[in-house]
């Protein structure tokens, strides 16, 4: 499936969130850094990707791996991991926003 290009505010946000270790590992107490962004299918339809913004930073084994979220699938990744692409969404833009701060997220910076 070919995405779509990113504009300038997805680039800047992928490069940023990209800073971020693997959702998943993260959420296991480990500091793994990521190598790939994966784009959330929840709500996307078939045979439709997500826009760049809904995506989660992971680790090659997380993301593709035989017990990543594309090798067994998001159901089962959800049952081994006990977490959803839905919570590593939420949890990475906690982590975002302490990244670069929420007063800078505020003033627009």
């Amino acid at each position: 499936m070919a995405a779509e290009p990113m504009n300038a505010v997805e680039s800047a946000w992928v490069s940023l969130a990209m800073r971020l270790s693997c959702a998943s590992c993260f959420e296991r107490g480990l500091d793994t850094p990521s190598d790939e962004w994966h784009h959330i299918r929840e709500g996307a339809g078939a045979g439709r990707r997500a826009p760049h913004l809904c995506g989660i930073p992971l680790c090659r084994p997380c993301h593709q791996g035989i017990e990543g979220i594309h090798g067994m699938g998001t159901r089962a990744f959800a049952a081994l991991r006990g977490v959803d692409e839905i919570d590593l969404l939420g949890e990475t833009l906690v982590r975002f926003a302490l990244l670069v701060g929420v007063r800078g997220i505020a003033r627009g910076r």
